[in-house]
């Protein structure tokens, strides 16, 4: 087949005539059902696809058009090398032929359609399920949760978003997520900041509300299904996300970075000025503002409003006329997660705030996402959880491998 070369476009592919040969069709000669899929799997098709094709093709084709499949299929698959392009160009000057052709490559892509469409349905299960496990989980809790870490200091900058904070372990983290009541969707990648080395780490916990993506949704890649941006299970109506960034063996995490993200309703959207004055409330009057690209906001997004709170290392604010370690320490850190992200360890707390307006309404805001971390304590948890991890992986294999003969 690969020899042959066709100087003309046929009405259907002959690599999709060859499948619809070994797939889904049966011979006059009595061949079964059974063989016939078992054909096509050995042709690298999945045996569920096969066999609903074969049964698509038997509701839907008349016996005239069935039989010149047969006949073509007998063809085809007995012919090598050229004669496959001779069989394949004669079949494409009889209209009821191609007819089946076609509606039989349709009953294969629509069969390929349910089979992952069926396989996306029990994620959406089993996260109904782990859905069902965390309500459960929230009527037992006691709320609000006390965390174990000790509160600020008087006097100290706010370092948290929604009560989390930068130090906090992992258990205490998802206890006061969870006592928010209305998140229920939780999340966990083992690698971010370091790879695991196949290490049963919790790196990354995403928490949102909102709903598991139908599998129909799924399938058909709808923009509406969030993965929060790094391939968690989608979820679509979000309008609360939490990202948190962990470093630390296992039970031994503690949360290094926060991104929370808040989506406001159409119905209720609140002023630009109201938030404003919310952040000033909570973190003070911000060291760096900017509605723009600039020096001082790298990556910024078009079109909205960044406040920023920097302090070095020592816990001092970094004063505007130290406009080098400014930039520095408020280029790292965004406001939205990312796969990716840069830090300083002559930073210290970095709190950053993005409000995005509302669609054609620059008074109103549609979105607010907060960050906060300590970029020199995150520094230095990321080095000792790289040695953590590699104590661990040759733990584990000091005593598998072979001594080298030196």
């Amino acid at each position: 087949m690969k020899d042959y070369k066709a100087g003309a476009r046929w009405a259907v592919p002959l690599a999709a005539m060859l499948l619809i040969a070994a797939c889904g069709t049966r011979s006059e000669g009595g061949k079964s059902d059974e063989a016939l899929v078992a054909a096509c799997v050995a042709d690298g098709e999945d045996a569920g696809v096969c066999k609903c094709q074969a049964d698509t093709l038997k509701k839907e084709l008349d016996k005239e058009s069935y039989a010149a499949l047969v006949k073509f299929t007998d063809a085809i698959t007995s012919a090598v090398g050229q004669e496959q392009g001779r069989v394949a160009m004669e079949a494409t000057r009889d209209p009821g032929l191609v007819a089946a052709l076609e509606k039989a490559e349709a009953a294969h892509r629509e069969c390929r359609r349910l089979a992952v469409v069926a396989q996306f349905q029990a994620d959406v299960d089993a996260a109904e399920a782990a859905r069902e496990a965390r309500r459960k989980s929230r009527a037992g809790r006691k709320c609000p949760h006390t965390a174990a870490m000790s509160p600020p200091l008087p006097g100290q900058p706010s370092a948290d978003v929604a009560e989390l904070r930068p130090g906090m372990s992992f258990s205490d983290v998802e206890a006061i997520i969870e006592c928010r009541g209305e998140v229920l969707n939780f999340d966990v990648a083992a690698s971010w900041a370091r790879k695991n080395q196949e290490l049963p780490t919790r790196q990354l916990l995403r928490a949102a509300n909102g709903d598991p993506c139908p599998a129909e949704m799924r399938a058909a890649r709808d923009t509406g299904c969030e993965d929060g941006g790094y391939g968690f299970a989608p979820l679509h109506n979000v309008t609360e996300e939490f990202i948190v960034a962990f470093t630390g063996m296992p039970e031994a995490e503690q949360a290094g970075i926060i991104w929370r993200r808040t989506v406001f309703p159409e119905s209720a959207y609140p002023t630009v000025t109201s938030l404003q004055e919310a952040l000033v409330e909570k973190y003070g009057a911000p060291h760096l503002q900017a509605n723009q690209e600039g020096y001082y906001s790298l990556g910024h997004r078009r079109g909205t409003l960044v406040y920023s709170w920097v302090y070095d290392a020592n816990g001092r604010a970094i004063p505007s006329s130290d406009s080098t370690p400014r930039s520095r320490c408020v280029n790292g850190p965004r406001p939205t997660f990312s796969r990716n992200m840069e830090w300083n360890p002559g930073c210290g707390l970095t709190v950053r705030a993005e409000i995005v307006a509302a669609p054609g309404n620059t008074v109103l805001a549609r979105e607010l996402n907060v960050i906060v971390m300590d970029q020199k304590r995150f520094n230095d948890a990321v080095k000792q959880f790289e040695v953590d991890i590699k104590t661990a992986v040759e733990a584990q294999h000091r005593d598998r491998g072979t001594k080298p003969d030196l």
